[in-house]
């Protein structure tokens, strides 16, 4: 009951920011900014627009929207990132793989990266498109730009 409660206030939350977070799919809509919550849908292509993640095993608008989001965030800008990653086989993270390799470019400081719920979805990784995938896990990091 717990978790239907804080689904609740999530997705009240979370409308809230998506709203503001589809603006940096638009180019020069905005300006710099120093704050960008999100949380973009992650499942591998669904015929409901809501929760299609794109390509990379539903990883692709989540990475779109972390490049726009550090393209438009001033310097110790900060983006908080929630949303879902196909583990794949021997337990590859991709999202955290691309995390890391920013951090190792100098461009951000990865304050906070982790696996909030192990395995969501289950039923998703029976389809064909996921034939890659151990599991689809919650992840939340926090990253600050440099």
């Amino acid at each position: 009951q717990g978790k239907t409660k804080t689904l609740g206030n999530f997705v009240k939350a979370t409308f809230a920011a998506l709203c503001q977070t589809y603006g940096f799919l638009t180019p020069d809509l905005w300006k710099q900014t120093a704050l960008v919550i999100t949380n973009p849908p992650y499942v591998i292509s669904t015929n409901k627009t809501y929760s299609d993640g794109g390509d990379e095993q539903g990883l692709g608008l989540s990475l779109r929207i972390m490049k726009e989001a550090l393209d438009r965030l001033s310097a110790g800008g900060h983006l908080v990132l929630y949303t879902g990653v196909a583990i794949l086989e021997g337990g590859r993270d991709p999202l955290r793989e691309k995390i890391f390799k920013l951090k190792d470019e100098g461009r951000v400081e990865v304050m906070w990266y982790h696996e909030m719920d192990p395995d969501v979805w289950g039923h998703e990784i029976l389809r064909d498109d996921y034939a890659q995938v151990e599991r689809v896990a919650v992840v939340g990091t926090v990253l600050k730009k440099k």
